[in-house]
């Protein structure tokens, strides 16, 4: 909030008075300015906006084109020129780089191998690496890569938008190429060809391959390595991983995203530390059969995000709902999404799913249609947040969805003030 504020207040000021308040400024408040324009509320870094702003003014220009902090997010495609590459590297001093190798058709790889040269000079400065290429452009960049040292390297993410062949090319990320490396994004890959990686903290997957029926290294060694973040999504595995045969004992974090055999996965992964589960199912994911037999294995969770894409898994009923809520019962902090309001809250003999959550604190309804066909959803939610004994915290609830019309957003008058907060985070009206 802060930061969009912050952003915001900036981008006012500049619109407001961009020739005479903001030329009266000193060069680093002007230059603090901009970089609060520039990387905005989402704290992404947006490079066009640094071209808009060199273009108001001489004295903008200097200030920027004099800030290497600017130019240290280096982004190559197929209609990048050479000569702004290397203007852009050389701009950017002797800061850290962040590189986005990003495009390239296959008429554009002599550029990619040219951009590629450019920026191996600065190597030792690259901090993070996003890569998002297929075919030949991504084989390029991956043999280019092999051969180098990364002793900067933090971060990197590596995106194939064409699910790739076997390749050797990714042996750069191992301990001796990339000795500081602890967040490592990978798409599109085979697990088979990602090498060890002792140093690594994060690590998200998403449509990985595995078609041995033996663990690869690097899936077996995960215990070894100080993984605190931990996402799967989509992938595909023949593999048989056996119970409690993954401990991850600094874990705090753990994504499933649409995942193969994630009931497996959940019995293998003896995770003490466990902060935060993320659960979205895929086609035929039976969520009654994936949480049913977990016992009290996640008891320890305190923050549960869950969300069915109901265009793939149209139903979810009351003995689902009751079987993540006994699996998660600890948890403090949940996000669901309107669609599972029914499930978890509707009552049958006057009890509901939800009742297993005593601890919980803080409740989010997440982006969504609530319909008119909600009126007895809400009325049991409003019920269940009435009756709710002997919890030692007054719960908090934020909507983010949009009510059907205002009758149905009335129905939340009845909730008891002293037993919950409201908040509606963006309320609309359909």
């Amino acid at each position: 909030m802060e930061r969009e504020l912050l952003a915001q207040g900036s981008l006012d000021l500049l619109q407001t008075h961009p020739l005479n308040i903001t030329d009266r400024l000193p060069p680093e408040v002007l230059s603090h300015i901009f970089q609060l324009v520039v990387v905005g509320s989402s704290g992404i870094w947006r490079q066009e906006w640094v071209g808009l702003l060199v273009s108001v003014s001489r004295r903008w220009r200097d200030i920027i084109y004099n800030c290497a902090s600017f130019w240290t997010t280096v982004v190559v495609h197929g209609s990048r020129s050479l000569p702004s590459v290397n203007a852009h590297l050389t701009r950017s001093r002797n800061c850290l780089l962040d590189i986005e190798i990003r495009s390239f058709r296959e008429n554009e790889l002599p550029r990619l191998r040219h951009c590629l040269t450019l920026m191996i000079v600065h190597v030792r400065r690259w901090r993070s690496l996003e890569l998002c290429a297929e075919g030949k452009a991504m084989q390029l960049s991956l043999d280019v890569l092999s051969t180098m040292t990364f002793p900067s390297l933090i971060r990197a993410s590596i995106q194939s938008r064409r699910r790739q062949h076997r390749t050797p090319s990714l042996c750069f990320l191992n301990p001796e190429q990339s000795p500081l490396l602890g967040h490592l994004e990978i798409e599109g890959f085979v697990w088979d060809d990602v090498p060890l990686l002792p140093t690594l903290a994060t690590l998200k997957s998403k449509d990985m391959r595995c078609f041995s029926s033996s663990i690869p290294p690097f899936l077996s060694q995960l215990s070894s390595m100080k993984i605190t973040v931990l996402s799967i999504g989509e992938t595909l595995s023949t593999c048989r991983l056996l119970s409690d045969s993954l401990h991850l004992p600094l874990l705090e974090r753990l994504t499933l995203d649409r995942t193969w055999k994630p009931k497996e996965i959940l019995e293998a992964i003896v995770a003490p530390k466990l902060e935060y589960f993320e659960y979205s199912a895929r086609m035929h994911d039976l969520v009654s059969v994936i949480f049913g037999s977990l016992g009290s294995k996640y008891s320890n969770v305190r923050q549960l995000t869950f969300h069915l894409d109901h265009r793939v898994v149209p139903h979810l009923d009351h003995v689902d709902a009751e079987a993540v809520c006994l699996a998660f019962s600890g948890i403090r902090h949940a996000t669901i999404w309107p669609a599972e309001l029914e499930c978890f809250f509707l009552f049958i003999d006057d009890s509901c799913p939800a009742d297993h959550w005593t601890s919980l604190e803080h409740l989010t309804i997440n982006t969504g249609d609530i319909g008119a066909e909600s009126s007895a959803v809400l009325n049991a939610f409003v019920h269940w947040i009435n009756r709710r004994v002997g919890e030692r915290h007054r719960l908090h609830v934020k909507f983010m969805g949009t009510f059907a019309d205002q009758s149905l957003f009335h129905l939340l008058d009845g909730i008891q003030r002293e037993r919950c907060t409201l908040e509606m985070g963006s309320l609309n009206f359909g």
